[in-house]
């Protein structure tokens, strides 16, 4: 879960890179958890989905769009931190 949201919060290859590297000399992942670090991704922006919504910041409609943007944007930099993993 920790891996997954520093990845979110990297937004450049080179900080994913410099992020990636910096886990592994502490952390091994085992091939489960590579499978798994999507779904560890998403759990960030749908924290904050929800977040939004409970404290009337924003409606419904308007963060469920935020949330599946923020969500094609993670399925479009998968190939490139399953390269650097």
């Amino acid at each position: 879960m920790s891996l997954g949201c520093l990845l979110r919060s990297a937004a450049t290859t080179r900080n994913i890179t410099a992020a990636i590297t910096g886990y592994w000399q502490s952390v091994a992942l085992e091939p489960g958890e590579v499978g798994g670090l999507g779904a560890a991704e998403r759990l960030r922006p749908l924290v904050l989905a929800c977040w939004t919504v409970v404290t009337g910041r924003d409606s419904l409609p308007n963060v469920a769009d935020w949330r599946d943007q923020r969500s094609k944007r993670i399925d479009r930099a998968r190939p490139r931190m399953r390269a650097d993993l």
